[in-house]
């Protein structure tokens, strides 16, 4: 008598189906958190664009803060900083977020789309902005009075 003990055809496929599924999920559960970085990778840029500008205003001239200006269509996000010399505005950096596939929904500050700070590090005005990146979106928020500076993946209570 031989015995013959062994796995089915069908036992194979269930475990390969389960497997299969298993890598699936960890495939999509890696690609969503890779995408999520890279959004919050983008924001805290921005972020610290805005902190950088917010400090720098200390010891700026009232009259001349420096200038950070949003172009949604464009995607593109630029400092202006006066320069005494010249007695003109000079763009001093320039981030592109084309170039990280990253989209500038929108940035609103008060009607305007740039802000400034003050010598108190008070802002222009309050404002948002809102960068997208496939489904996901951050916000970055600017408070107003106070300066404070946020990422946030919810729209501020205000909208």
């Amino acid at each position: 008598m031989i015995n013959l003990n062994g796995y089915t055809l069908i036992e194979l496929l269930i475990t390969i189906l389960i497997i299969g599924i298993l890598s699936y999920m960890s495939y999509y559960i890696t690609v969503a958190s890779l995408d999520n970085a890279h959004l919050n990778n983008c924001a805290i840029e921005i972020l610290k664009e805005l902190v950088e500008l917010r400090d720098s205003a200390y010891s700026c001239d009232e009259g001349t803060p420096n200038i950070l200006f949003f172009f949604p269509s464009i995607d593109k996000i630029v400092l202006k900083c006066y320069d005494k010399k010249s007695n003109f505005y000079k763009i001093t950096k320039t981030i592109d977020l084309r170039d990280k596939n990253i989209d500038l929904i929108s940035s609103v500050f008060g009607v305007n789309e740039y802000v400034y700070f003050n010598r108190l590090g008070i802002p222009s005005s309050g404002g948002t902005i809102v960068i997208r990146y496939k489904n996901m979106r951050k916000y970055i928020v600017v408070t107003p009075a106070t300066g404070r500076i946020y990422i946030s993946d919810k729209k501020p209570e205000e909208w």
